[in-house]
């Protein structure tokens, strides 16, 4: 059976991936200033490099030259492709397509010439095609590759770039480079420690990639921590972004850094194959971003080459304005405008450098002009001293050229006339530019149809420029690509397809453009798919009433109004497996967990954040599958109205759910308290006690059964997993516990018993689902004397973490001890009880998970700790082991110290009764000054004398 060929994506990602194993991935190559391997994959037919995954498709084929062309071209410059070389494929997506513009009565709508005039609209589907290209060194005959020197110095430009960012970059804080999110800065060591210069601006450059991640920039999620998954995707682009402005900018490339990603980047594309293709399009968006700070730079070459000091120093205000205007606007519209100004200047390369500038400078006083920054007659004297001639200020974009001819009557008298007209060759081209009142008024006569052609370009990039909307701004910049390549005699068919595909269609179909959101209601119509053309068509036996509001004079060329954004989100919550039903999806900016497909019986994989702030917005994983998707709404504004509406609806929401959570609390609470009361006492023989060397204190045993318990319990017991998971299937609303699990209660400051945690013999732990779990504790070596005996007995609180340590504890310092169960309830811990005891000195006894630092490069138990010691103004502790015997044996926490270290619980007794020594100490001194100070004065005095220790 012949094997079914593998898709695109998959076959990058696949040699990609080989080449990772190899270390020889482009962006992991190295390479000197001025090296070949700089200079990135380039069309000699347009000049264009290629960009994206095609680049990176490309860079990995084994070819020293950068030149890649198709068949086609390469005959085009006289080459000629070598029998039996093969081909390497680069995809195309198409956004835009072209339709002859019709009227109110469905009739095509003609220009001066009688020819059907053409319009963009947007594709409901982007489509897709491919194109063989073939490396120069697989072609004979092609000119030997000269590479122009830059006309810039790479290394000035570079600081350039840094310096026109406005980035916060500080040097000689450390010895490595990072990016730091929660400060938006740059690190770097100082420019002496670099081997070379270039070295340094290669590093800068690749933090600044991470710089524009920013939420105010690109916003890429940075927030996942050193050695993650998702910090090994960030990663992952801008090391691609380094290559790509590497090699842009001339200067040398260092992957050496970056070797430890390499591992997770294999697993990313394995996992993922489209990865790739994500990470490459984020790379680009990266570079664009980057390279609009460099613009700025030639204004001193513009000079250079006779262009007035008045003139640079206006084209420079207005690169900066640019700038900042990048800076300003939100991450989704800088990308598109990042995007639009690249497109610009390739259309733009190669002009005069004063037709450049006339572009610019026409453009910018036009949007003066349309916002009311300048009167119409300043606005026609900057067109008139950059062109030649005056264009109306009131010009809405259109232009109109038409083939002339002098037609003189039976007087003598001659006018001007439209040579169709009188069935005659034009002997000149008029150039005529519409007002918003529809008329028309004459700017140029020319001599040739090419000159008309110049300058009805030139005009149109002027439109294009000053055009304020980037999504219209998109459209316009595609239209004139399409149109140049069109109008280029030596345009081959691929290059004219990559701006318009090719009307291929079956001609007997009657193709329809329907909305995503309504493809069952047409296939239910009869509509029937076209896997091909990727669009739906009336089939055969199809309702055409009903289909007929898609047929393509029926739909606008604008987009469809925008859903409302719950809708939307929750067609993307379905799409990812989830099941949204009750009040999901919650948009208040909140975490939420949801059910997804495969989820058995209480389990909630799915996890969501999602706001309606300014622009709608929301994160979604599936923790099942491991996918993460980022939803912004489509682009378009909600009027107050509906604004005000939505914010009233997730109000209600979120009252009723509080309420609803609320109510399951107390019925939770309540069913544990009788679940306590029948349950028999723990004893030292459990497996997890014996293991941890803890006493049973008050701790439980879940029962054997629920037989002791009212029959309308919300509480299950299994005996084993196995019949704990059938249990949860058939009640999934209810408590499944597995009998013989340790219990221990979780109680608050007024002693209520909110929740329960279990524990298993091999140590796992659960809490039970639907209970209140947050500012609860457990109070350890007490023996059921309540919680205002256990404070009054011991000389402070002591807070732990888990129970096994909290007891380790009490036995060292014979006294109660409170255990919060985890790190992230320590600060909710600690405050409540300062509260209730505001002179009772708190010690937080932390886990330093120090094991953790090397591979996340995060403590999370010594920071949870070190915050709620700051919180209280109270002292935070933390276990000191052997030497070397921490890392070796992984030891976190005061239980560890007492039974797996060489220095036992006397080390804890040592450790930390030195500390609650100090601390009473301190509280007789605390006890002094409130009997001799004022209130305030007093509180001031006692936290500065407080402080953290070890």
């Amino acid at each position: 059976m012949k094997e079914t060929k593998k898709a695109f994506h998959e076959q990058v990602a696949e040699n990609l991936i080989e080449q990772l194993k190899k270390g020889g991935a482009p962006w992991q190559k190295p390479w000197e200033p001025g090296d070949l391997l700089a200079v990135l994959p380039v069309n000699p037919t347009t000049g264009k490099r290629y960009r994206g995954i095609n680049s990176l498709n490309l860079m990995s084929r084994d070819y020293a030259d950068p030149r890649w062309l198709t068949y086609k071209q390469a005959i085009s410059l006289g080459a000629q492709v070598r029998k039996g070389e093969k081909s390497t494929l680069v995809q195309y997506w198409k956004f835009t397509d072209e339709r002859i513009k019709t009227d109110d009565n469905n009739n095509p709508v003609l220009n001066t010439e009688g020819q059907p005039i053409k319009e963009q609209v947007r594709l409901e589907r982007p489509r897709v095609f491919y194109a063989a290209v073939f490396n120069a060194e697989q072609v004979d005959n092609l000119p030997e590759l000269s590479i122009k020197a830059p006309d810039w110095d790479p290394l000035e430009r570079a600081e350039h770039i840094l310096q026109a960012s406005n980035a916060m970059i500080r040097h000689g804080e450390a010895d490595n480079a990072f990016y730091r999110l929660s400060t938006d800065s740059i690190h770097l060591p100082h420019k002496h420690q670099f081997p070379t210069p270039d070295r340094y601006y290669a590093t800068a450059l690749h933090e600044l990639g991470h710089w524009t991640g920013h939420e105010l920039r690109l916003n890429r999620d940075l927030s996942h921590p050193f050695g993650s998954e998702g910090y090994g995707r960030e990663e992952l682009r801008a090391e691609i972004a380094s290559m790509l402005l590497s090699g842009e900018l001339g200067i040398g490339h260092d992957p050496g850094q970056h070797v430890a990603y390499v591992s997770s980047w294999i697993k990313a594309l394995q996992e993922d194959p489209t990865e790739i293709f994500r990470a490459a399009a984020d790379a680009e968006k990266i570079q664009d971003f980057v390279l609009v700070f460099s613009q700025q730079q030639e204004i001193g070459q513009k000079i250079a080459q006779g262009i007035d000091a008045q003139e640079a120093n206006k084209m420079d205000q207005i690169k900066q304005s640019t700038a900042a205007y990048l800076q300003n606007i939100s991450p989704d519209l800088a990308t598109i405008a990042s995007r639009n100004i690249k497109l610009l200047n390739e259309l733009t390369q190669g002009m005069p450098i004063r037709d450049q500038n006339a572009i610019t400078l026409i453009a910018d006083a036009l949007r003066f002009v349309r916002n009311g920054g300048i009167d119409n007659l300043e606005f026609e004297e900057v067109a008139q001293d950059k062109l030649g001639f005056s264009i109306p200020a009131n010009w809405n974009g259109q232009i109109q050229v038409q083939g002339n001819a002098i037609q003189t009557d039976e007087n003598g008298v001659k006018s001007v006339v439209s040579a169709h007209s009188l069935n005659r060759e034009p002997q000149f081209w008029g150039v005529t530019m519409q007002r918003d009142d529809q008329t028309f008024q004459w700017v140029k006569d020319c001599e040739s149809k090419q000159e008309a052609q110049d300058l009805t370009n030139l005009l149109a990039l002027i439109d294009v420029a000053a055009e304020q909307n980037e999504h219209e701004k998109t459209i316009k910049l595609a239209q004139i690509h399409e149109n140049r390549i069109r109008n280029d005699p030596i345009s081959t068919e691929v290059s004219i397809s990559g701006a318009k595909t090719e009307q291929n269609d079956d001609n007997a179909r009657q193709y329809l453009i329907v909305p995503y959101m309504a493809k069952d209601l047409a296939k239910a119509a009869g509509a029937c798919w076209d896997n091909k053309a990727r669009a739906w068509y009336v089939g055969p036996e199809a309702d055409i009433q009903t289909l007929q509001r898609w047929l393509p004079r029926n739909v606008s060329s604008q987009q469809e109004p925008a859903i409302d954004p719950h809708v939307e989100f929750a067609e993307l919550l379905r799409a990812q497996g989830c099941r949204v039903d009750g009040n999901h999806p919650v948009m208040d900016g909140s975490k939420h967990r949801i059910k997804v497909e495969g989820d058995k019986s209480g389990e909630k994989s799915g996890f969501y954040v999602a706001h309606l702030d300014g622009h709608p917005a929301g994160y979604f994983k599936n923790n099942r599958t491991g996918i993460e998707t980022r939803w912004k709404a489509k682009g378009y504004s909600l009027t107050n109205e509906q604004k005000v509406e939505l914010i009233a609806q997730v109000a209600i929401k979120q009252q009723n759910r509080k309420a609803e959570q609320q109510a399951q609390q107390i019925k939770v609470a309540d069913a544990l308290q009788k679940l306590l009361a029948i349950a028999p006492a723990a004893d030292s023989e459990h497996p997890y006690l014996k293991e941890k060397h803890a006493r049973p204190g008050d701790l439980r045993i879940v029962p054997q059964n629920a037989d002791d318990l009212p029959h309308d319990s919300i509480i299950k017991i299994g005996q084993n997993w196995q019949e704990v998971r059938l249990l949860r299937e058939e009640y999934p609303d209810n408590i499944v516990l597995t009998a013989g699990d340790l219990l221990l209660s979780a109680q608050d400051i007024h002693g209520q018993i909110w929740s329960v945690q279990t524990i298993q013999p091999n140590g796992a732990k659960l809490f039970a689902a639907g209970s209140r779990k947050e500012s609860n504790f457990h109070i350890v070596g007490n023996n059921g004397q309540g919680l205002d005996a256990a404070i009054n007995t011991a000389p402070a609180i002591v807070i732990a973490e888990g129970y096994a340590t909290a007891d380790t504890l009490s036995q060292a310092l014979d006294c109660p001890v409170i255990a919060a169960f985890d790190s992230g309830n320590l600060s909710k811990v600690a405050q409540d009880l300062h509260e209730k005891y505001p002179h009772k000195l708190i010690i937080i006894t932390g886990d330093d998970d120090h094991h953790l630092e090397s591979t996340i490069g995060k403590n999370p138990g010594k920071e949870k700790a070190l915050e709620a010691a700051a919180l209280v103004y109270g002292s935070a502790v933390f276990p000191v082991f052997a030497p070397n015997e921490q890392m070796s044996k992984k030891l976190n926490d005061f239980n560890d110290l007492a039974n797996k270290s060489v220095l036992g619980i006397e080390a804890v007794k040592r450790q930390v009764g030195s500390v609650v020594e100090k601390v009473s100490q301190q509280a007789k001194q605390d006890s002094l000054l409130r009997l001799q100070i004022p209130i305030e004065a007093k509180r001031q005095e006692i936290k500065q004398k407080r402080v953290l220790v070890r």
